[in-house]
């Protein structure tokens, strides 16, 4: 069945190859599953088939190993030593962003912010202030297959050593970081073909309050050297008055 890792669950052809290998061609691609690791590995049309879409009982092995099925599309002749190779699974993509339990809709924040430009699935930055306390990320690799076999891994460079697993759930939420600029990482991993996914980069930005900006100490010198400097001309003004009045 799909849930149990079957590309479809639409069977229509069933051989084994020469290495313990079950070829199982569907109404959805063709399903490799080993014998010995129990593992399967899917193969579509981006893959290199001719079709998705396989004939009943069109099927065989021949006695130099090669594969022979039957589609839609023609006949496929698969060479049962060198199978095809399977591709790594797409990159994750960023599907939705909330912050505190407010959903963000083309980048805009309810008090008017900007947290993102463009495409939510396109962009490289968020723009955050130091009251969002708490942001949720939902995701998903856009692959055609059933999500029990779709596991992610996360990490936040300046917070992490190792990657950390999420299973097969497509959501984040991170609470209470503090201001600083974050680089959050999320790779899929299709566990029936053993191959992990490009990492997916996401760069956070999270402005600190005004209060401990270094804009304010910046400001606070510019304005204690402002002040000085007229209490100094101020000074100087009476003192050169006063010995004025002196001389005269």
């Amino acid at each position: 069945m799909k849930e149990d890792g079957l590309a479809s669950n639409s069977i229509v052809g069933l051989t084994e190859d020469d290495h313990q290998n079950l070829w199982i061609t569907t109404q959805h691609g063709i399903s490799i599953f080993n014998l010995n690791t129990r593992l399967f590995t899917h193969f579509f049309m981006e893959d290199g088939l001719q079709s998705n879409v396989f004939n009943y009982y069109a099927i065989v092995k021949l006695r130099n190993g090669n594969i022979v099925c039957g589609s839609d599309n023609g006949i496929e002749v698969i060479d049962g030593d060198n199978q095809l190779e399977a591709k790594k699974p797409k990159p994750v993509v960023i599907t939705g962003l909330s912050i505190l339990n407010q959903k963000i809709n083309h980048g805009i924040a309810t008090d008017g912010r900007q947290i993102y430009k463009g495409e939510l699935s396109k962009t490289k930055q968020l723009n955050l202030s130091h009251k969002d306390k708490m942001l949720e990320l939902s995701y998903s690799n856009l692959e055609y297959l059933s999500t029990k076999l779709i596991n992610y891994q996360y990490k936040i460079d300046e917070l992490h050593d190792e990657w950390i697993d999420l299973g097969n759930k497509n959501r984040i939420s991170f609470h209470n970081l503090k201001p600083d600029d974050y680089t959050l990482k999320i790779k899929s991993i299709i566990a029936n073909r053993n191959l992990e996914s490009e990492e997916t980069v996401l760069y956070i930005k999270i402005k600190p309050p005004f209060s401990t900006s270094p804009w304010l100490y910046v400001i606070i010198v510019l304005a204690v050297v402002s002040i000085a400097f007229v209490l100094y001309f101020y000074d100087n003004q009476i003192n050169q008055k006063s010995k004025n009045e002196i001389e005269s």
